[in-house]
């Protein structure tokens, strides 16, 4: 019994993981317009009834994309966090994992930066948001403690959170190129956030 309720539930998530893959390849081949349901089902190879079947609509699907980006973004890096090293290694370490993350799934992480722009999702469906506000002030906490221990700056943490904004969006935006290491992020940001 517990053998056919598994493979249900593993058959059950191929299904929505394939959705879900065919919504990304539909916006990467047409843009925010191009996620319909219909050209999810195409690039799914699904049915729209089996398609509705597991997500109730666009914005479920869309939700769900959203969700498992910015989950997967802060479990990449929940463990750091409280790793007992200097806030400056801590924050390099962790910009790290996230610019290899960003780096593994760019379309996904492209779609994460791009969709919120278009399309407006009611705060009560937008559950990733959980996981996006606590990555925000998990690193914010690191910049604080940063400056309080004299590792960084006594910079405006607003600017500096910004400014690692635009390494991320360099990452996913800037077409191919190699994957970043913690040297990279050291020097892009060694004169903007350490004291001299």
């Amino acid at each position: 019994m517990n053998k056919i309720l598994n493979n249900k539930l593993t058959e059950r998530e191929y299904r929505q993981k394939t959705i879900l893959d065919g919504a990304l390849k539909s916006y990467h081949k047409n843009g925010v317009d191009g996620i319909t349901m219909d050209n999810i089902a195409q690039e799914s190879d699904f049915g729209k009834a089996t398609i509705y079947y597991y997500f109730h609509s666009k914005e479920d699907i869309i939700c769900s994309l959203m969700q498992e980006g910015w989950q997967n973004l802060w479990e990449s890096v929940e463990e750091m966090v409280i790793e007992k090293i200097s806030s400056r290694e801590k924050f390099v370490k962790i910009l790290n994992k996230m610019a290899e993350k960003v780096f593994e799934n760019k379309i996904l992480y492209e779609f994460l930066f791009t969709i919120p722009r278009h399309i407006n999702i009611p705060e009560s469906k937008a559950a990733w948001k959980v996981f996006q506000k606590r990555t925000y002030a998990t690193m914010q906490s690191i910049v604080d403690e940063g400056i309080s221990s004299g590792d960084f700056a006594d910079i405006k943490p607003e600017l500096f959170m910004k400014a690692i904004g635009g390494i991320f969006h360099g990452i996913v935006f800037m077409g191919d190129q190699k994957p970043i290491h913690e040297k990279d992020i050291e020097s892009l940001i060694s004169n903007f956030i350490y004291p001299s």
